[in-house]
């Protein structure tokens, strides 16, 4: 099985990647073709994605556990959402963030909204971030993203921090996770 086959494998994945999981690619592949694959931005979130229940009885709603850095094994220490249209979406012009299922990027936390906000890129290349009226709010730097229609959404720029409700992330563009992904493997 070549690389672009093994790395197709879990792509879809709405839950995010282990970062160990692009360190292969990342030696492999220049970066036009790693970008090709994977897309040209990603959200990092520090820490594992430990599903916790918060509620009993009907739908459960689940809750992100970040462990401290120090107790995470080597290459498990970040999750990896490449932002980017997936199949799960019925929606076609953005890329959709929130707790349910359907969307591009899956948050399973209680204070992510169903729908909690989503993703456009412009005819520049810009990644730019708009709240779709979640309850919790979406940050960029500490500064909240508009609803569409209430002005320009944020952009998102190498090494951005995104807040989603409680759920802290860092947006990367290809080239910066390719070079953490390589830093990676020459650790092991």
């Amino acid at each position: 099985m070549n690389i672009a086959a093994k790395s197709h494998t879990g792509l879809d994945r709405p839950e995010g990647l282990p970062l160990k999981d692009f360190a292969e690619a990342s030696h492999e592949l220049e970066l036009e073709d790693f970008e090709q694959l994977y897309g040209a931005g990603f959200l990092l979130h520090r820490g594992l994605l430990n599903s916790a229940p918060r509620r009993a009885g009907g739908a459960t709603t689940m809750a992100l556990e970040t462990p401290p850095a120090a107790s995470l094994p080597p290459g498990l220490d970040f999750l990896v959402f490449p932002v980017r249209k997936s199949s799960r979406s019925a929606y076609s012009l953005f890329v959709s963030i929130g707790r349910d299922d359907n969307h591009d990027i899956v948050l399973p936390d209680e204070s992510v909204s169903r729908f909690h906000a989503y993703v456009t890129v412009d005819a520049a290349g810009r990644f730019l971030l708009y709240d779709s009226g979640s309850r919790n709010g979406t940050m960029v730097n500490e500064k909240p993203a508009p609803a569409r229609g209430e002005g320009q959404g944020l952009e998102l720029e190498p090494g951005a921090r995104v807040r989603l409700g409680r759920i802290e992330m860092t947006f990367v563009k290809a080239p910066e996770l390719r070079t953490l992904a390589q830093k990676l493997r020459k650790a092991k």
